[in-house]
């Protein structure tokens, strides 16, 4: 009887999540919500990979900023959905699902800890903040990785709250996964890890118990590091080729800025609150509320550490992050008190937080944490390669472009283009004898953001500024900068 309960029970939480997520999914549309450009350049090195191309398995791994779990998960769908790249649809459906996924976690949490009206105002403080919605609708990764750090965050609590095997492992393989979604992620479960050590450490957990947990809960992000690493050497010839930029690469512009303003007021408020929660509960000495707090206050910690050394752009889930994780431990302390009254007119404080964020910023491009959505325009970038193909054909009978880093899958659409083709790994030496009889063209980006961690940048760190040795400055289109091989590479022999 009490299995039947059980699968009943999970039969009525998928439901549940699918049919929210087909809301969010169907809204997007109808809304029409523009579509990032993290989604169409995921969806682009999907089609790459059912191709079996080589720029395709060269984007999957080479590079920490362009995590290959988010491109998996799209490519089952990808395969089913016969979608141009710009519609982005298997993306979109993806981040709606994910979206319901986060949101029907948080509820579980939130309804384990408090009853009545307070639990409704906590679950809509997630779901009307724009940024919160502008990812659901974009398509972006970041709703994948909301949901593993809401796991990782829970499995954490009640690791440290109850000691269950279960909730370590939950914590451990969430870890994991977040680490192959997220560079920036990864900085806060570097954080969530060393924590668990020290709890160990010098917590009241037997001696020969400790050795054990630190194994479990290390053990799939060091997995997850070396399969990453295999790869790379197996596609690109270097097990750390999706590390070099962190020595070689500079920051790509100043990227965004923490300060106290009207843009990130609601940033530093769940933050606030999370930090509340955390010295509540060490004056209480609660294990659970602990570890909550000290998640939500972590968030702000890592984007203060990826914003000196300027690695903090537009496309983070880190910081939006903080919505979910600092409604969980706001949940979590609102558990303890006992006058429902109390805990209705405290439950309006997330919302509140998250209420100036919507009529503040009421345009989902326009909210600090939402920029991961930042939109693409198809019909431009579309424009915009035609005048590029027709400016070549004037120069040369025979041209052939190379086309370096991510971006190249957002402006080229097709992997057998006759003029363009995407390159992962420029080498000038290799384009030369794979292509001899051609014009040759590189084409590069302008180093900002995260296009300043792409392989061309920290192979050759002035080429975009002043060119290289056979490169000649052609013209500028938009961000991107025209090269030419005006001599070929002299053999040193």
């Amino acid at each position: 009887m009490a299995l039947r309960s059980r699968t009943a029970d999970r039969r009525a939480a998928l439901y549940a999540v699918l049919l929210l997520a087909g809301t969010l999914c169907a809204s997007g549309f109808l809304v029409g919500a523009p579509v990032s450009r993290e989604a169409v350049v995921r969806e682009g090195i999907c089609r790459s990979l059912l191709a079996n191309t080589t720029a395709g398995r060269q984007a999957l791994v080479s590079s920490a900023w362009w995590g290959p779990l988010p491109t998996l998960l799209r490519l089952p769908l990808a395969l089913l959905i016969p979608a141009e790249a710009e519609t982005a649809v298997a993306s979109r459906v993806l981040s709606a699902l994910f979206g319901a996924l986060t949101l029907w976690l948080v509820g579980c949490a939130i309804r384990d800890w408090v009853r009545g009206p307070a639990r409704l105002l906590l679950i809509v403080a997630v779901v009307v903040h724009p940024a919160f919605l502008a990812a659901c609708f974009s398509g972006s990764s970041c709703m994948e990785c909301l949901a593993l750090s809401v796991l990782v965050t829970l499995g954490g609590a009640e690791w440290v709250r109850a000691g269950r095997l279960r909730h370590l492992v939950l914590f451990a393989l969430s870890s994991g996964l977040l680490l192959l979604s997220s560079a920036q992620m990864a900085v806060w479960v570097a954080g969530a890890l060393a924590a668990l050590v020290l709890h160990q450490l010098f917590g009241r957990t037997a001696r020969g118990r400790k050795e054990a947990v630190l194994l479990v809960g290390a053990a799939p992000s060091l997995y997850a590091l070396c399969v990453w690493c295999l790869l790379n050497w197996l596609i690109m010839g270097d097990a750390l080729y999706f590390l070099r930029w962190a020595t070689q690469a500079g920051p790509g512009g100043a990227g965004l800025s923490l300060g106290l303003s009207s843009r990130t007021a609601w940033l530093h408020g769940h933050v606030l609150l999370a930090g509340i929660v955390l010295l509540v509960s060490l004056f209480r000495k609660q294990a659970a509320g602990i570890a909550l707090g000290f998640a939500g206050v972590l968030v702000l910690g890592a984007a203060l550490v990826l914003g000196t050394y300027g690695w903090l752009w537009s496309r983070t889930p880190l910081l939006l992050s903080a919505l979910p994780i600092g409604t969980l431990a706001w949940g979590s302390l609102l558990g303890h008190m006992r006058s429902g009254t109390a805990r209705v007119a405290l439950a309006v404080l997330p919302l509140a937080v998250s209420g100036w964020a919507f009529f503040q910023h009421r345009t989902p491009d326009a909210s600090l944490g939402s920029a991961c959505n930042v939109p693409v325009s198809p019909d431009k970038e579309i424009v915009q390669l035609e005048e590029i193909r027709q400016h070549l054909f004037r120069r040369s009978r025979y041209p052939k472009t190379f086309v370096c880093g991510y971006g190249s899958f957002a402006l080229v659409r097709s992997d057998h283009d006759p003029v363009f083709v995407r390159d992962l790994d420029f080498d000038l030496v290799r384009a030369e004898q794979d292509y001899p009889g051609h014009t040759l063209f590189v084409l590069v980006h302008r180093p900002a953001g995260e296009r300043a961690v792409d392989s061309v940048h920290w192979k050759e760190p002035d080429l975009y500024r002043l060119g290289g040795d056979s490169l000649l400055i052609d013209r500028d289109w938009g961000g991107w900068r025209l090269f030419e091989v005006f001599q070929p590479p002299v053999d040193a022999e």
